[in-house]
């Protein structure tokens, strides 16, 4: 296609050119036309004589025009013209290239379907022909150029074409840069961002002639904008015969509203007002999604709270205001400010700013759902209007920089509203980069990050009316984050370096510490500021830091293996990196972090106060699968190398002995069952010599194996696996079996002696009784005769048997004697 060179815009790129009928069927162009089909019927409809459409990377123009057949018969048509694949660039529009574009138009459309059609006008016959630049007031460009940055639409009134196109385009040179958004000049109003018509029903104001303007819809918030916008525009469009846009810096062209500065490019903006349940009641109706962070700002009766997230910033407040019934009721005011690019700055909040931030609830909230309301105060009555700025002291600053930049929350009693919202104004300066973060200044303490309140428990610190600051909970780590800060305040002009990185926190913590060990763990309530994470994290860098040989001379290396040996002294020797990670590991309660401190330990072969104890009885007790793992699982290059005795493990070996006199002998026996049957047969060294240093320790005290007639054969196998050369199993054999004899010998004893014992039994029964057996069989009569005569026998022979039955008993006692022995 033909290079367009009778364009509206100045861009180095071949555009495509659609012509449409007013039902959106194409009548010229490419195949790519479909996506343009319902923007064709709207431009039809509302009679547009100029449209532009911004986005990131294309530009779209389209008008609706009437013409002419040669038959004589009039229609309307649609013609569309789009710019694809730009790079982010300004644009500048002027009247000339504006007529310019519709003389191209008129070019196009002389051939559409072998029919010959004349261009006959935009609204009226000619009016493309006689189009004028006219003056446009500064004010109504200003205003609508803050409303936009806000994320408002406008709308407005026009008298005639010229004075529309002559609007939109000193508009859009202003603007200069180019961001999603959309203006329309047309007979009938439409729903885009500008939109410039002859019967606005309801605009914010209307353009008469000759830079007169009268405003309509917008009394209240006219100076609001109209301030905000003089802040944004730097240059004004003071020559309507030539309208280009401006050549200052991008920077200048746009600032946020409110007190946010930002650099260049797209932002969306917008809010909710919302009732004390967190009930939308006027606003954006996507804003429900903020209705618990509502609900939130009313509860802690926050004066001002301002978020930032990776790609927006949300700003909110609670405050009174009152009916014209008279009756008091709260209410929660969020604005958004929406896909902001990461590089955004946030500079320069004064409370100036702020109180223009007020002045725009003020106005919103004037009327919700047909009710007149005006706004009471943020805690008192007026006192958002008599805001002040107060002294900052640096210290305070600095201090929550540091706390900041390392990810600790800080909490912070004020005495008054002005001391709160300045102390969070010059805190965002000193910040700078934009980047996750919670500010809140609330009558009650809030969970953000930075905490601001009149009523807090525990701060940090107090800021007092007069700037003065007193530190209440933050004695022990004052100087620590105060020096942290500063050193991440690397250039006040461009904002605080902040890592959110929790490794590079945790570096800059780690450096503090080991400069001065002394000076940050004199007292061990500085490390309960740390979660266990972090613990971990400071404990894991303090050994490799101490711990590093690679590159050393041998004086370096003799250092290490002294920090090794004073870590592991007794904690009477004053040594602060020892006792710094003692401290740290006495502190961690959460078993995972307790684990990578193990792994930390045994990687480095440092091991600080009742680490291995602890560990050892952890794997006993608890029968720890992970905590046994560290000890006996190996990896592929631990089975290459196998385990030789080495002077690597002596720090290791040394701690289990001194372990292992905790335990008692039967806890000893157990966990080497429970080695053995769990344990791999070629596990890791220090599984091995864990082992071996239970095995030593009861053969030691009790001077023979005998611990092994408590394994099963299975197990007394594995050991025999894990510690090679050894004999375990037929140890094991051999005592069970001398063991088993011996017990069979010890019941046959038993069991002869049970006989003998009962023949000596029988033996006395015949003889006291050798007629007894026989009696049975005699009759009644014989019994009794018999029983007669024994009587007299045994009274008459009393004295004689008894002598004759103790010489028998004797001679028995002594035969069962001789037969056991």
């Amino acid at each position: 296609m033909e290079r367009l060179k009778n364009s509206a815009f100045d861009l180095d790129v071949t555009p495509e050119n659609f012509v449409f009928n007013s039902t959106g069927q194409l009548l010229k162009g490419n195949e790519y036309y479909e996506q343009y089909t319902e923007l064709a019927k709207q431009l039809y409809e509302k009679r547009s004589a100029f449209y532009l459409e911004l986005r990131d990377n294309e530009i779209i123009f389209g008008c609706s025009l009437n013409v002419k057949e040669n038959s004589g018969g009039e229609e309307r048509i649609v013609f569309i013209q789009t710019y694809n694949n730009l790079p982010p660039q300004d644009i500048s529009l002027d009247i000339t290239s504006v007529k310019n574009v519709y003389k191209y138009i008129k070019s196009e459309i002389i051939n559409l379907y072998s029919n010959m059609y004349q261009l006959v006008g935009l609204w009226e016959e000619n009016d493309y022909i006689n189009i004028r630049d006219r003056a446009i007031s500064d004010d109504a460009l200003k205003y609508t150029a803050d409303r936009i940055n806000s994320g408002k639409k406008v709308s407005v009134k026009i008298s005639e074409l010229n004075v529309g196109l002559s609007f939109v385009l000193k508009l859009v040179a202003i603007l200069g840069y180019r961001y999603p958004l959309t203006f329309d000049v047309s007979q009938y109003s439409s729903n885009f961002d500008v939109s410039v018509s002859l019967t606005e029903p309801n605009p914010d104001f209307e353009i008469e002639k000759y830079r007169k303007y009268r405003k309509n819809n917008v009394e209240e918030s006219w100076g609001f904008y109209n301030d905000l916008g003089g802040e944004s525009l730097k240059h004004k469009v003071s020559n309507p015969e030539k309208s280009t846009a401006p050549s200052y810096s991008v920077d200048d062209r746009f600032k946020v509203e409110l007190f946010h500065r930002f650099s260049n490019d797209v932002y969306n903006l917008d809010y909710g007002v919302y009732n004390s349940t967190g009930q939308l009641l006027k606003g954006n109706e996507h804003f429900e999604q903020y209705t618990e962070l509502a609900k939130q700002l009313d509860t802690k009766r926050s004066a001002f709270y301002l978020e930032s997230r990776e790609d927006k910033i949300i700003l909110g407040c609670g405050l009174s205001v009152k009916a014209d019934n008279g009756r008091e009721e709260r209410v929660v005011f969020i604005h958004v400010h929406n896909n902001l690019p990461s590089q955004h700055k946030i500079t320069d909040c004064e409370i100036q700013f702020l109180k223009k931030f007020y002045g725009r609830i003020k106005s919103e909230i004037k009327t919700i759902y047909s009710n007149k309301y005006q706004l009471v105060g943020l805690w008192e009555e007026n006192d958002y209007k008599n805001i002040e700025d107060r002294v900052i002291k640096d210290d305070i600053l600095i201090y929550t920089a540091g706390r900041i930049n390392s990810g600790k929350k800080v909490s912070v009693k004020i005495t008054d509203l002005s001391a709160g919202l300045s102390f969070v104004l010059k805190l965002v300066t000193l910040l700078g980069h934009r980047y996750p973060l919670m500010l809140d200044v609330s009558q009650y303490p809030s969970n953000s990050e930075v905490s601001v309140s009149l009523i807090k428990p525990n701060p940090d610190f107090e800021i007092k009316e007069n700037g003065e600051y007193r530190i209440i909970n933050a004695k022990e780590s004052w100087d620590f984050y105060k020096e942290l800060g500063e050193e991440s305040v690397k250039n006040k002009t461009s904002g605080l370096k902040i890592n959110k990185n929790s490794s590079d926190s945790v570096s800059l913590i780690v450096k503090k510490i080991l400069k001065t060990p002394s000076d940050y763990y004199s007292s061990d309530k500085f490390i309960d500021n740390f979660d266990d994470r972090e613990k971990v994290e400071i404990f894991k860098r303090l050994i490799q830091e101490n711990s590093k040989t690679k590159g050393l001379t041998s004086d370096d290396r003799d250092k290490v293996e002294m920090f090794k040996k004073l870590v592991q002294e007794d904690s009477k020797i004053n040594n602060p990196t020892s006792k710094v990670l003692t401290n740290i590991y006495h502190k961690i309660k959460s078993p995972e972090c307790r684990k990578e401190i193990y792994e930390i330990s045994l990687s480095n072969d440092v091991y600080v106060e009742n680490l291995v104890k602890d560990l050892l009885r952890v794997i006993y007790k608890e029968h720890n699968r992970d905590l046994f793992n560290l000890l006996f699982d190996y990896s592929d290059n631990e089975i290459a190398q196998g385990y030789k005795k080495s002077s690597k493990y002596d720090s290791f070996k040394n701690e289990v002995e001194k372990s292992l006199k905790y335990l008692e002998d039967s806890d000893k026996v157990n966990f080497v069952k429970y080695i053995a049957s769990e344990a791999p047969s070629k596990p890791k060294a220090r599984g091995k010599i864990l082992l071996k240093a239970l095995i030593e320790d009861l053969v030691e005290r009790k001077g023979n194996n005998d611990f092994l007639s408590k394994l099963s054969e299975e197990e007394a196998e594995n050991l025999d696996k894990i510690i090679r050369d050894s004999n375990y199993l037929s140890s094991m054999k051999k005592m069970k079996k001398s063991k088993r004899d011996k017990k069979i010998k010890i019941a046959s004893y038993a069991i002869i002696a049970i006989i003998l014992v009962s023949i000596l039994l029988m033996s006395y029964f015949v003889y006291i009784h050798p007629a007894g057996i026989d009696g049975e069989n005699n009759s009644s009569i014989n019994k009794s005769e018999n029983d007669s005569i024994d009587l007299a026998m045994t009274s008459q022979g009393n004295n004689t048997n008894s002598s004759e039955e103790a010489v028998f008993l004797d001679r028995i006692k002594n035969r069962i004697i001789s037969l056991i022995s």
